[in-house]
C-alpha cells in the first residue's frame, strides 16, 4: 500500500513508488484533497478513494498505471496529468507520453513534463517540490521533481 490520508489539504511534491496496490488512499468523510505535482511510479491504482470526500488531481506524472482511481468516492477535477502511452483517459488538457525518469525520479531532457505545469497556489507562499526547493512562479515542471533542465529551476537562476 501507499499513503493513507484523511485531509483538507494539498498533497504535492512527492514521489510515490509502489510495485503494487495504490499510491494514495483517501478514507475521509466530507474532506477535500488536492493531489498536485506528484510523480506516481509503477502503481497499479494511482489513487484509491474510499471515503465521501472530494479529490482533485492535476499536474501529476503517472507511470505503469492500470487504473487511476479505485474505490467509491468522487473525483472533482482531473486535468493536466501525464499518463503512459496506451492508457485510456479523456481529460481535456492531459496527455499520454512515456516519460523517462532518471534514478532520482527527474524527467530527462526533452520530456513533455518540463516547463508545462501551471502555478496553482495563487498568492499563497510557493510550495516546495520533492527536493525541498520552492517551485518557480513560471515554467513549472509537471510531476514531483523539478528538473534542473528547466531554465526556471533555482540552480539555473
Amino acid at each position: 500500500g501507499g499513503l493513507n490520508v484523511e485531509c483538507d489539504a494539498v498533497i504535492n511534491g512527492n514521489v510515490f513508488t509502489c510495485p503494487s496496490s495504490y499510491a494514495i488512499r483517501f478514507r475521509g468523510t466530507g474532506n477535500s484533497c488536492n493531489v498536485r505535482n506528484n510523480t506516481i511510479e509503477s502503481c497499479l491504482n494511482g489513487i484509491n478513494i474510499g471515503g465521501t470526500g472530494t479529490v482533485s488531481h492535476e499536474w501529476n506524472i503517472y507511470t505503469g498505471l492500470t487504473a487511476l482511481v479505485a474505490g467509491s468516492g468522487p473525483v472533482v477535477t482531473t486535468d493536466n496529468n501525464i499518463y503512459p502511452v496506451g492508457y485510456s483517459q479523456s481529460e481535456p488538457n492531459s496527455v499520454n507520453a512515456d516519460i523517462v525518469l532518471d534514478a532520482n525520479h527527474t524527467p530527462v531532457p526533452g520530456s513533455v513534463s518540463i516547463g508545462n505545469g501551471v502555478k496553482w497556489w495563487g498568492n499563497d507562499p510557493r510550495p516546495s517540490g520533492y527536493g525541498g526547493e520552492p517551485y518557480p512562479d513560471t515554467a513549472i515542471d509537471i510531476g514531483g521533481v523539478q528538473s534542473t533542465y528547466n531554465a526556471q529551476h533555482p540552480t539555473n537562476l
